[in-house]
């Protein structure tokens, strides 16, 4: 008797353990964008922006700046200024974009999203589906002024 309650106890705590770090992982985005304060969060630190990489929103589509994302992931960015391209890599992981064009390449497959990357103020600005959608990230987008 005393066997099988230590292993009704045992497999309790194993399931509440499970719950528990599903719930937490659930819960933690690996950006968190606040709107109404203007702030992105990575790895519980806020970004420092600039006025021109400020986080906009055009037509319901929430648009980031690419670069200080993509190298606060330590991925190294090139920017090809005539052709109007972005190519970033860490390790064997590559991702290309073309603004104006929404076909994003991730190691050679090409993705369709419903928005291109644009321009604006001489920084590269992609919808939160980019990181979504193409690099498999969570994001957490809210009004919150945190």
């Amino acid at each position: 008797m005393k066997m099988k309650k230590s292993v009704i106890v045992v497999v309790c705590l194993l399931l509440v353990g499970i719950f528990g770090w599903s719930i937490a992982k659930a819960n933690s985005a690996d950006i968190k964008v606040h709107l109404g304060a203007g702030t992105i969060v990575m790895d519980q630190q806020e970004l420092v922006l600039t006025p021109d990489e400020a986080i906009m929103v055009q037509e319901d589509t929430v648009y980031l700046p690419l670069r200080p994302l993509m190298e606060k992931m330590d991925y190294q960015v090139f920017w090809d200024a005539g052709m109007q391209n972005v190519s970033m890599e860490k390790g064997d992981q590559t991702y290309f974009m073309t603004i104006g064009s929404n076909q994003y390449v991730r190691n050679g497959q090409t993705i369709t999203l419903d928005n291109a990357p644009i321009l604006v103020n001489g920084k590269t600005m992609v919808p939160v589906t980019f990181f979504t959608n193409v690099m498999n990230k969570t994001v957490e987008v809210s009004n919150s002024h945190v």
